[in-house]
């Protein structure tokens, strides 16, 4: 077990290439006067320390969101945090997802509507896809007319030629229907671009949940969050398979080689961790 106490954030696990794990853990910082947002004086911050975790659950390496993520990201969901119907009205950034690159970790943060690329040995943000504009902030040359490259998404994986593919969910904004994208990003212009989209019409809107993994066949793989669908399309969008979840929620769904997991293994590791 990697990161077994309360705080520790169920979103995403890596394995790393030399056997560590890539975790989060929440932490809080308290007497945060929100009031320029609309919220109380005297709140709590619900932040993520990002780290880097040994299989001896040896913490190794940190990124905490506190040291480089302002209250001012998050942007437009402060209507919605300091709401009273807000489940926690402090969850300004809301980590959900990571994919680690090398050196660097890409973070995607919910409720700041935004891509994180950062150097995993320095923590410097190297640039920030959608959400606010920051001076690491790339320009989406051909994004939507609303000005939100990114809304509320969920997933991010990085491809053999450095571009990136997102599940944006567009929560709350104009035209919600999720969709599957892939960005290149042109880091010495400091420009992204949608290069690939991928959409279901039987899917209106996810406000949760749901992933986008391209495989080297170029083929998708799609989580619709929590519709219960998950498809599989070629390149173009066209559909290759459909399977409908009788669930409400479908988290994330992952590829899997032919022959790295038995279904035996597999058994054995849910009933693990539902004991």
């Amino acid at each position: 077990r990697i990161g077994t106490d309360a705080s520790t954030d169920v979103h995403d696990i890596d394995l790393l290439p030399n056997g560590n794990y890539l975790v989060a853990k929440s932490t809080y910082r308290r007497g945060i006067d929100f009031s320029a947002f609309g919220g109380p004086v005297d709140a709590s911050s619900l932040d993520v320390d990002v780290q880097v975790v040994t299989p001896a659950n040896e913490v190794v390496g940190h990124w905490k969101s506190a040291d480089h993520i302002a209250f001012s990201e998050a942007g437009r969901w402060w209507a919605e945090l300091t709401s009273g119907a807000a489940p926690l009205a402090s969850d300004v950034s809301h980590w959900n997802a990571a994919a680690v690159d090398g050196k660097f970790m890409y973070l995607s943060f919910r409720n700041a509507d935004a891509i994180y690329k950062v150097n995993r040995k320095t923590g410097r943000v190297v640039w920030k896809l959608g959400g606010t504009t920051t001076p690491r902030s790339l320009e989406l040359v051909n994004g939507p007319a609303d000005g939100y490259p990114l809304g509320g998404q969920h997933d991010v994986h990085v491809l053999p030629d450095k571009a990136i593919t997102v599940f944006n969910n567009r929560t709350d904004l104009a035209g919600s229907q999720p969709r599957a994208q892939r960005f290149r990003i042109d880091e010495d212009a400091g420009t992204a671009k949608i290069i690939g989209t991928i959409r279901n019409e039987r899917v209106g809107e996810t406000f949760c949940c749901g992933s986008a993994q391209m495989l080297p066949s170029k083929e998708w793989l799609v989580s619709w969050g929590n519709s219960g669908l998950t498809g599989a399309y070629d390149e173009a969008g066209r559909p290759l398979f459909r399977l409908d979840l009788d669930i409400l929620w479908s988290y994330r769904a992952n590829a899997v080689p032919d022959g790295v997991v038995s279904a035996l293994r597999l058994r054995k590791a849910m009933n693990f961790m539902n004991r």
